[in-house]
C-alpha cells in the first residue's frame, strides 16, 4: 500500500489539498482517520533504544515495525477496494506532520504534502469555527484561543522545516502554498500532481463539484458547512487578517508567529 500523507496546521487548507488528491482516479482516500499520530507517537515510544531491550522478550525492532504497518494499513483496505487500481492511498490528518518522519521511515515508498497557510488567517479560521458553534448553540469542545493557535501553527512550521532538512527524505516531501492555490490553481496542481509522478484531471480544477460523499466528510455544520465545502477555489481567503482582524490581536499573532511567518515568505 502506497500512501500519500497529508498534513500541516489545522484550518490551513489540508482538507481542500485532500479533496484534490482523492478526486484523483488514481489516489483512493477518506475524511481524517484521527489516529496516526497517537498510533505512531506509540510506536516511536516502543523503539526507544531502553524500552526496546528491556521489552525483548514481546517485541524486537524488525517486528514491531512489521505489526505496526500490518495494522495501520488494514484499516485503509476497505479505502483502497473503493477504488481498484489506484497507485496511491491518501491519509489527511492535520497531527500526521508530527509523526512525518517515522511514516516515512516505515514506508519507504510513501510521500508526505504538507499544507500551510499564513498562520494570521489560519487563526481568523479558527475564530469562524468558533462562532459557527455559537451560532448552533453548542460548545466547541476544542476551544482554540489565540496562544493557542500561535503555539500550534508555530510548531507545525517548525516540524516542516525538520522534515524539509533531512536530506534523505527532503524529496519525498511536497509543500503546498494555500494562498498560491487558491489564487492561482494551475501552477500548484501541476506541481502537486508532477511531485506524485500523475498528471492533473479535470475533477482537480473544480473542487466545488468534489461532493461529500465521494470524500466521506461528514458536513458537521461548524467545521464543515455545505457552503464552504462546496465553493470553488476562494482568493478570497486569503490575507483576510489584514481587513477583519483586530489591531491588538493582528499585533500579537504576528508577534508570536514572526519567525516562522518570515521563513515561510509571509510580511508583517
Amino acid at each position: 500500500m502506497r500512501f500519500i500523507f497529508v498534513g500541516g496546521s489545522a484550518r490551513s487548507g489540508t482538507s481542500l489539498v485532500q479533496k484534490l488528491l482523492v478526486s484523483h482516479s488514481a489516489i483512493a482516500g477518506g475524511p481524517e482517520f484521527d489516529h496516526t499520530a497517537t498510533l505512531f507517537r506509540t510506536y516511536r515510544d516502543m523503539t526507544v533504544p531502553w524500552r526496546l531491550a528491556r521489552q525483548s522478550y514481546y517485541y524486537d525492532a524488525a517486528g514491531l515495525a512489521d505489526s505496526f504497518k500490518r495494522f495501520y494499513e488494514g484499516f485503509f483496505t476497505g479505502v483502497a477496494a473503493r477504488k481498484p487500481g489506484a497507485a496511491f492511498v491518501s491519509e489527511k490528518t492535520p497531527s500526521n506532520l508530527a509523526v512525518a518522519e517515522t511514516l516515512l521511515t516505515l514506508w519507504p515508498d510513501a510521500v508526505f504534502v504538507t499544507v500551510v497557510r499564513d498562520g494570521r488567517d489560519v487563526l481568523l479560521s479558527h475564530q469562524d469555527v468558533n462562532r459557527r458553534y455559537r451560532q448552533l448553540g453548542e460548545r466547541n469542545p476544542e476551544p482554540d484561543t489565540l496562544l493557542n493557535v500561535c503555539r500550534y501553527w508555530n510548531a507545525s512550521a517548525e516540524q516542516y522545516f525538520a522534515l524539509a532538512s533531512r536530506p534523505e527524505l527532503r524529496d519525498r516531501v511536497h509543500l503546498v502554498e494555500f494562498e498560491k492555490l487558491v489564487s492561482d490553481p494551475e501552477p500548484e496542481l501541476q506541481r502537486l500532481f508532477r511531485f506524485l509522478g500523475l498528471n492533473v484531471e479535470e475533477r482537480q480544477h473544480h473542487p466545488e463539484t468534489i461532493t461529500e460523499h465521494e470524500t466521506g466528510v461528514a458536513l458537521e455544520g461548524a467545521y464543515f458547512t455545505e457552503q464552504l465545502y462546496r465553493q470553488p477555489f476562494n482568493p478570497g481567503k486569503t490575507g483576510r487578517w489584514r481587513k477583519e482582524m483586530k489591531p491588538a490581536e493582528r499585533l500579537l499573532s504576528t508577534f508570536l508567529m514572526r519567525d516562522n511567518l518570515r521563513r515561510f515568505g509571509y510580511h508583517d
